[in-house]
This record gives structure tokens, sequence and C-alpha cells, in this order.
């Protein structure tokens, strides 16, 4: 944008300064992030190769023992794209306020509401697993399933 365009973001110093703060925290959490997803995958892959090495039967079965690698390959890319989407608001909010261009600040901003319903949505299905959990084993308790 040039200076002859340029359109105040119209922020209050204040305002300005909290959000400088903001997009340093959610830089570094995202940094967290993505070194808890390499070490997610880094972790899941030296047992699988334990686990390998170890119990012969699962050497043979190729099938069963990569099954096991789905869950973290989607916790993997749930936790980069979180990241990568905290990431893009606190270094995009930086450059807003720097540049002063709110259309920097309208895409850092986009950014962290994808980060935060990706958020919410995970939230909402962990309290629909927990419920489901929940009145599972309510019931095989009442119904006294597996008793003999």
């Amino acid at each position: 944008m040039s200076k002859d365009h340029q359109v105040e973001l119209g922020l209050s110093q204040s305002a300005k300064d909290q959000l400088e703060l903001a997009a340093y925290w959610a830089r570094m959490i995202a940094r967290a992030g993505y070194f808890l997803g390499g070490f997610l995958a880094l972790l899941q892959v030296l047992i699988l190769v334990q686990f390998q090495r170890k119990i012969p039967a699962i050497r043979d079965a190729t099938v069963e023992s990569t099954i096991g690698l789905v869950p973290t390959i989607i916790m993997v890319v749930l936790v980069f794209y979180s990241s990568r989407k905290l990431h893009l608001f606190g270094s995009r909010a930086n450059a807003a306020l720097e540049g002063n261009d709110p259309l920097t600040l309208e895409t850092s901003l986009a950014n962290l509401h994808a980060f935060f319903r990706l958020f919410g949505i995970l939230l909402l299905t962990m309290f629909v697993l927990y419920i489901a959990i929940l009145v599972i084993t309510s019931a095989a308790f009442f119904m006294q399933w597996g008793v003999h």
C-alpha cells in the first residue's frame, strides 16, 4: 500500500500495545506447538520402531502396526495447523502495526478466528466424547455388564 493511499488503523496506543503483546505471545505459543508436533511425530515413530523390534507378531503385521499411526498423524496435523494459524496471526499483526496496514490486520485477525474455530470444534468434540464415555460407563455399572 502506498503512503498516499494509506488508511489509519484507528487504534489507540494502548490497543496497539496490547495487540503487539498478543502477537508476541501467539508466536511463542506457536513455536511451542511446532516443537510439540515434531516431538509427537518423533515419539510415535520411535515407539513403532521399538515395538517392531521387540514383538515379532507386530513386525509381521504391518497393517495393524501402522493403524496406530492414524491418531498420531491426526494430532500432529491439528497441532501444526493451529500453531501455523497462531504464528500467522502474530507475524501479520506485527506487520500491520509496523506498516499501519488495515488489510494485513484483517488477515491477521482472520487467522486468529481460524485458530479459535478449530479450538472450539476440538473442545466440543472432547466434551461430546466425555459425555458418551460417562453414559456408557454409567450404563455398564448399573446394568452390571461384565459381572459373572
